[in-house]
């Protein structure tokens, strides 16, 4: 790879990034904080039980948690630009596919499950990327992405809520869709920097030897 394609930290491009993070945290924070809003939709959708409904939140939000090593590794290996694409293609997808189900167990897989890891991958992502952009200005440009962790639900709900009323369950959740797609432009934006080519190749490295000593031994 190219050394003048990398990005310096806390110059230049990585404050693209810090945007790119702080959007990428609203779709994310939309997806968490709003979940009571998923329920009553879901609860209206299906008519079930509210507590056999409340599963399916409650497993969107231990996938979304339980995600972060798989992530962290997903990093490591290819990068924050292809883990953040995966992630966004995965919640686009299962979202989309949420829309059209007719019965609350297909809604507790594609929503509870692959949702759930789907936005963990961004949320993992857009967390590590700013430690990788940012040295001296890492903990204002944390805190900066982390706001739209609030930004988001904030405009977006009720946004989402008259789209649910005019609409309906399906185009509720094929806009919502549309809006996790956006992620992937997000990701498009994430030029590796320095830092995190450096850790690529120490891992690399390490790897390197450990399967050294595994033969020999």
């Amino acid at each position: 790879m190219p050394i003048m394609t990398l990005t310096e930290p806390d110059k230049g491009w990585a404050w693209i990034i810090l945007v790119a993070s702080f959007v990428e945290h609203c779709i994310a924070g939309f997806s968490l904080y709003s979940i009571g809003l998923f329920h009553i939709i879901f609860l209206d959708r299906f008519r079930e039980d509210i507590t056999l409904t409340s599963w399916i939140s409650a497993i969107f939000l231990c996938l979304l948690s339980l995600t972060g090593p798989l992530a962290s590794y997903c990093i490591g290996r290819w990068g924050c630009r292809v883990t953040m694409i995966m992630g966004s293609l995965l919640l686009t997808t299962s979202v989309i596919i949420t829309a059209f189900v007719q019965h609350i167990a297909l809604a507790f897989l594609f929503f509870g499950v692959f949702a759930g890891i789907g936005v963990g991958f961004l949320y993992t992502t857009g967390y590590i990327v700013i430690a990788f952009n940012f040295e001296k200005k890492r903990n204002i440009a944390t805190g900066i992405a982390v706001a739209g962790c609030g930004i988001g639900p904030f405009v977006l709900s009720p946004i989402y809520q008259m789209i649910h009323h005019e609409y309906g369950y399906n185009g509720f959740f094929l806009l919502f869709g549309g809006l996790s797609l956006n992620a992937c432009v997000v990701g498009a934006v994430l030029r590796p920097s320095r830092l995190e080519v450096s850790s690529r190749i120490a891992r690399t490295k390490k790897e390197h030897w450990i399967k050294l000593v595994v033969n020999v031994i």
